[in-house]
C-alpha cells in the first residue's frame, strides 16, 4: 500500500539534506513500497548515491527511472510537458485514464523561478507521487513542507509539471522457487521458534525482500519485523505470526 514518507523525518544520507533535498526518495518509496514493504526513503537514497543520481541539489531525472526500473516498476510512459501543458501532459493524462489494475506516477514540479505558473507545489524543484485518480482527481503525495497532499484536479499540476513517469509492477515475474516452511502442529511460526521452518521462512522473506539478516534458524525481532511487513505489504492481518493465510499467500506471490 502507498504511503506518504515525510522528508523532515529522516537524518542525512552521505552528508545530504532528506529535509531540503530528499523529495525524489521520498517520492519513489511513497510507490517502491507496494512491491517491497521494507522500503523507505533512505534506502532510496543510499541507492540513488550510490548509482551517482543523488546530490545535495536533489535527484536526476535518469535516477528515478533507474530506482524504479531497479526495484520491480516498468515505466509505461515517460513524458516531459516541461510546464507548457501541451501535446506531452494530454498524452500523459490519457495514458493514465486509460490503465487498468493497480498503476503510479511520479511528477516532476517545478516553481516560478524555473518557468511554472506559480508556487503552489515548490519554489524550486520538487518530486510528487500519484497513486490514485478517482472520479477525475489525482491523488498527491507529497513529501515537503507544503504539505499539499490529497486528491487534486489534474489542472493543479499541469502548468507546474516538467516530466511525469506512468509506472506499474513488471510483467514477468516468478513464484518463489524454494521451500516453503512446514508450519508445526500448534499452526503458525512466532518469535522464539528456532529450526529448519523457520530457516525455509527466512529464506523466503530475503527473497521477498524484507529480510536482510543472517539466516539463523532462529524467529527474533528481525524475523517478526519481516513478517509483519510482509503482511502488511500483502495486505493480510499484521500479527507477525506466520500461519496458514501467509503461507497460502507465500506460494501465489511474485517478484
Amino acid at each position: 500500500m502507498s504511503k506518504t514518507f515525510k522528508q523532515g523525518n529522516y537524518n542525512p544520507v552521505h552528508g545530504i539534506s532528506m529535509k531540503l533535498s530528499g523529495c525524489g526518495p521520498c517520492a519513489s518509496a511513497s510507490v517502491l513500497c507496494n512491491l517491497d514493504g521494507s522500503i523507505n526513503p533512505v534506502k532510496v537514497a543510499n541507492w540513488l548515491y550510490d548509482h551517482g543520481h543523488f546530490y545535495s541539489s536533489g535527484t536526476t531525472r535518469a535516477g528515478i527511472t533507474d530506482v524504479l526500473q531497479k526495484h520491480g516498476m516498468e515505466v509505461l510512459g515517460y513524458y516531459k510537458p516541461e510546464h507548457q501543458g501541451g501535446t506531452a501532459w494530454k498524452q500523459a493524462m490519457a495514458k493514465m485514464q486509460s490503465l487498468s489494475g493497480d498503476w503510479w506516477a511520479l511528477f516532476l514540479t517545478v516553481g516560478k523561478s524555473n518557468g511554472a505558473k506559480d508556487n503552489f507545489w515548490t519554489s524550486g524543484g520538487h518530486y510528487l507521487s500519484a497513486t490514485d485518480l478517482k472520479n477525475g482527481k489525482l491523488y498527491m503525495r507529497d513529501s515537503g513542507a507544503r504539505n499539499n497532499t490529497g486528491y487534486f484536479d489534474p489542472e493543479k499540476l499541469r502548468y507546474d509539471t516538467n516530466v511525469i513517469w506512468i509506472i506499474r509492477k513488471k510483467n514477468g515475474a516468478a513464484l518463489y522457487t524454494g521451500t516453503f516452511p512446514t508450519l508445526p502442529s500448534k499452526g503458525y511460526l512466532k518469535r522464539g521458534d528456532t529450526g529448519e521452518a523457520v530457516k525455509w521462512l527466512q529464506l523466503f522473506l530475503q527473497w521477498y525482500g524484507v529480510y536482510d539478516s543472517k539466516i539463523d534458524k532462529d524467529f527474533g525481532a528481525k524475523t517478526e519485523a519481516a513478517v509483519r511487513a510482509y503482511q502488511k505489504a500483502e495486505r493480510l492481518s499484521v500479527d507477525g505470526w506466520f500461519g496458514p493465510a501467509c503461507r497460502e499467500r507465500a506460494k501465489k506471490v511474485k517478484k
